[in-house]
């Protein structure tokens, strides 16, 4: 049987996202959990892995352009779908384009959220399976395979291996801690040990740099690992360059 999609629910008022949950639930490959404010939410993104945020567009915290950037922010790339209660074009359009991937009324029916989300949870799958580019180098999920270019030379990499690589490509900064990264590649499987994490990441630094001596690698940091690669440091010795460029704010007397 298929894993159920985790979705978290974020909304103040309880009975609303309880009676929102109880109708998921009625569907088998969805698991809901709840949450009252933004910052539990993202407390639960910090902890478990979501599939996607249903979210009520007029939830206290904050502004729901700030929230969607807070969760994003929290879990790199989350699907964030926003739920409106009234008929406000301004908010769909601030939502839409501060990165939600969808933005429906509160009242649509089951039957067309359901097949949305189904939808959007497809679309990001596809896009799991894109390649990556890493300098010189280029990932290929599907076929677990490390290129120079699009062509050879190349190696084979087992599951774990590109999994590791695609959590650090997409993360932020290409930095990752090893909860998150035990998260995202183990799916947080307490059984799994340090010393098995380090192995991996070993046998990937050796598959790097027999393509790319020097030019991709992974880097240890005090809670967990970054990739670095040429390309990287190119965009930011530019912004340094542009920073430096910029002439200094006049001084006001």
């Amino acid at each position: 049987m298929t894993q159920p999609r985790e979705l978290l629910l974020i909304d103040a008022e309880a009975a609303r996202s309880e009676s929102l949950a109880s109708r998921l639930h009625l569907h088998d490959d969805f698991r809901a959990t709840r949450a009252d404010s933004v910052s539990q939410g993202i407390d639960l993104i910090g902890r478990r892995r979501f599939d996607a945020v249903i979210i009520d567009a007029e939830v206290p915290d904050m502004t729901p352009a700030r929230t969607i950037h807070a969760l994003q922010a929290a879990a790199n790339g989350l699907a964030v779908i926003v739920q409106t209660r009234h008929q406000n074009e301004r908010l769909v359009v601030q939502a839409l384009e501060a990165g939600a991937i969808d933005c429906l009324p509160d009242d649509t029916a089951t039957p067309v959220l359901v097949a949305r989300l189904r939808a959007h949870i497809r679309l990001h799958d596809r896009l799991e399976s894109a390649p990556l580019h890493l300098g010189p180098l280029i990932a290929w999920p599907q076929r677990r395979l490390l290129t120079r270019g699009e062509g050879k030379p190349r190696v084979q990499l087992t599951e774990k291996e590109m999994g590791i690589l695609r959590a650090l490509a997409r993360a932020p900064r290409n930095q990752i801690s090893r909860s998150r990264l035990l998260d995202k590649v183990w799916r947080m499987n307490r059984a799994v040990e340090t010393h098995t994490v380090e192995t991996h990441i070993y046998r990937l630094r050796q598959k790097l740099k027999a393509l790319a001596p020097g030019e991709v690698r992974i880097v240890t940091e005090s809670e967990g690992y970054r990739l670095v690669h040429d390309s990287l440091l190119e965009e930011t010795s530019l912004a340094d360059t542009k920073r430096r460029a910029e002439p200094a704010p006049a001084m006001t007397i």
